[in-house]
């Protein structure tokens, strides 16, 4: 008995070891961050002032430049606007978003999107109401701009809230920038 338990047992070891080694550990594919970051890099130096779309974000033969609004959630899903006319909106509205930005207004969130803070130019209620809308808008186009990089990144697995982070961090690293720039 204590013979037909120990083959039994080697049996199953040796059973156990051929199962194991047909097993292979698959390590997770590494993201090439660092495209996301230059994505994140360019998009940002052309929102803040550049002269032309960046490359990546170019889509020829596109002749609108205003970003589509987003679909209702119950009707058939619209196509999603280009990169460069979302680029281009946002470039637009930079302006008035580093004013709402200098005055205290205005912040950003650790996903890369703005946020309204309380300030005393914003007791209007007209002039809240407009900002609302600005950030809605601003927003809007952030969140379509970060879906249209996970949809063209080659990274397959590539959330949003990388997506998010990354522009989130760049972003915050382009402030500091700017504050750390001395005035000419």
């Amino acid at each position: 008995m204590l013979r037909h338990v120990f083959c039994t047992l080697l049996l199953l070891a040796a059973g156990g070891c051929a199962i194991s080694s047909q097993l292979a550990v698959i390590a997770p594919r590494a993201f090439d961050f660092q495209k996301v970051e230059n994505y994140a890099k360019e998009a940002l130096e052309y929102v803040g002032g550049g002269a032309e779309v960046p490359a990546d974000f170019s889509i020829e033969g596109q002749q609108s430049i205003e970003p589509a609004p987003i679909p209702a959630q119950n009707t058939e899903e619209s196509p999603r606007p280009d990169a460069s006319a979302l680029l281009r909106a946002m470039q637009a509205r930079h302006p008035l978003l580093e004013e709402l930005r200098t005055k205290g207004c205005l912040a950003q969130d650790d996903r890369g999107y703005a946020e309204l803070r309380p300030c005393p130019c914003l007791q209007d209620p007209h002039a809240k109401n407009s900002a609302q809308k600005l950030l809605y808008e601003e927003n809007t186009d952030r969140k379509q701009l970060y879906i249209w990089v996970v949809e063209h990144s080659a990274n397959a697995g590539l959330t949003l809230t990388q997506v998010e982070r990354i522009f989130a961090d760049k972003r915050e690293k382009v402030t500091q920038d700017a504050r750390e720039k001395p005035e000419a």
